[in-house]
């Protein structure tokens, strides 16, 4: 008989326990919430060797700050703003190195492969498609969000906290990044919307 697989210890729990210095809770921790992280700076920088290394500067981050999380928010809202302003300094870092960081960032044919394997999961390989293209062209802010709810599955609330802006700002990206998808879609495949 198969003993059945352990459950994963909720992230704040694990948190807690890592914040009292137990390095076995940390290392729990830091592999528990490292895919996440590299998937959020993914979003991001647009590009997956820039998401590496900022979720490696963010588990270094972790182990550093994680004393001065006081668990008045949730675990993943604090990971997720850590990530954040690594992303940025980051891309502040590029553009002070180069100008041409922005080229860089995503291919003008469509999203990162790494990005295009977590939309390439949709449901319609041939929405999927359309979408990936159009997700790359949306602003920083609308790429965040749009990710979050629409592909992640947080709801505009949740988003809100984690981007640290106002649920109705969460809600306007939204709809704009909505929006702008589906009207390129229609541009480009006046009829494709009509058969779904």
């Amino acid at each position: 008989m198969r003993a059945d697989p352990p459950v994963a210890e909720p992230l704040d729990a694990l948190a807690a326990r890592a914040r009292t210095g137990d390095e076995g809770a940390f290392a729990a921790l830091a592999n528990a919430v490292r895919d996440q992280v590299r998937r959020w700076a993914l979003v991001r920088t647009g590009d997956p060797d820039d998401a590496e290394d900022v979720a490696q500067n963010v588990v270094i981050r972790l182990h550093r700050s994680l004393a001065a999380f006081e668990g008045r928010s949730r675990f993943a809202t604090w990971l997720y703003r850590l990530t954040a302003n690594a992303a940025t300094e980051m891309a502040r870092g590029h553009a002070r190195r180069t100008r041409l960081h922005d080229a860089a960032a995503v291919d003008h044919a469509g999203a990162s492969p790494a990005m295009a394997d977590r939309i390439g999961e949709m449901e319609n390989a041939r929405m999927a498609a359309l979408v990936r293209g159009f997700f790359a062209e949306l602003p920083g802010r609308q790429r965040e969000v749009f990710d979050l709810v629409d592909l992640q599955g947080h709801t505009p609330a949740e988003a809100a906290e984690m981007l640290e802006i106002e649920q109705s700002t969460a809600r306007v990206h939204l709809l704009r990044a909505r929006r702008a998808i589906r009207e390129r879609i229609l541009a480009a495949h006046p009829t494709l919307m009509d058969d779904r």
